[in-house]
């Protein structure tokens, strides 16, 4: 009776030894290698020399007008002029001047643009930048690196699904989303307001049928 425990405790011990996963075997089964992240990096746009004036070329306004297009889109933190030293300090602060007065025509709040010096060169420039997110693509494994024909861990292969998780990432538009729900936008309360007063009248609150519209079931499929 004892050798008989003692076999059937080994036989119990050895199948739950094939059952156990490890950490990365469980990380793999609940697919949290697949999960797409987001990560901060800064965005920069370098403009050409200062020169001796400070003004803008008809390209460098054109570049900042775009920056500002994308700063709005995609942008968080201040929207950065970094003005040159070492140059002419009266022209360096006409192009910051000329660069800040462009970001306000194209939407930039005088609040959210920053301002300041950084050591440059005989001919640097104006440097804008802003801090963005962009995505973290999941790790798709080597399928060469593992054995598909065992199945001792029962668990699933760290490749499987990884294309789907990729191209799915690849279509966010903005990867601030994968950090932070977006705040929602205003109710339109406008039909809800009409409703509601109709409704306080005792008037019909349906909307009313397009003139000409018969509402008759179509006949053309049957």
């Amino acid at each position: 009776m004892r050798h008989s425990l003692l076999l059937l405790a080994s036989v119990a011990a050895v199948a739950a030894a094939g059952c156990a996963q490890s950490d990365k075997q469980l990380r793999y089964s609940a697919h949290d290698h697949l999960k797409a992240g987001a990560r901060s990096v800064t965005t920069e746009m370098r403009l050409s020399s200062v020169g001796s004036t400070g003004d803008l070329s008809a390209d460098d306004a054109e570049s900042v007008a775009l920056f500002a297009s994308a700063y709005r889109a995609e942008g968080r933190g201040p929207a950065i002029i970094s003005r040159p030293q070492g140059v002419d300090e009266a022209a360096a602060r006409r192009a910051a001047g000329e660069a800040r007065a462009i970001l306000l025509a194209n939407g930039v709040e005088q609040a959210r643009i920053a301002e300041g010096p950084y050591v440059g060169t005989a001919d640097a420039g104006i440097i804008l930048s802003y801090e963005t997110y962009e995505v973290v693509l999941p790790e798709c494994s080597n399928m060469g690196a593992f054995d598909a024909a065992s199945s001792k861990t029962n668990s699933a292969l760290p490749s499987f699904g990884c294309a789907v998780a990729t191209n799915i990432a690849l279509m966010v538009s903005n990867p601030r989303d994968l950090v932070a729900m977006r705040a929602e936008d205003p109710a339109d309360t406008t039909r809800r307001v009409i409703v509601m007063q109709k409704y306080r009248a005792g008037e019909p609150t349906a909307a009313s049928r397009a003139k000409g519209a018969s509402g008759a079931i179509s006949s053309a499929i049957d």
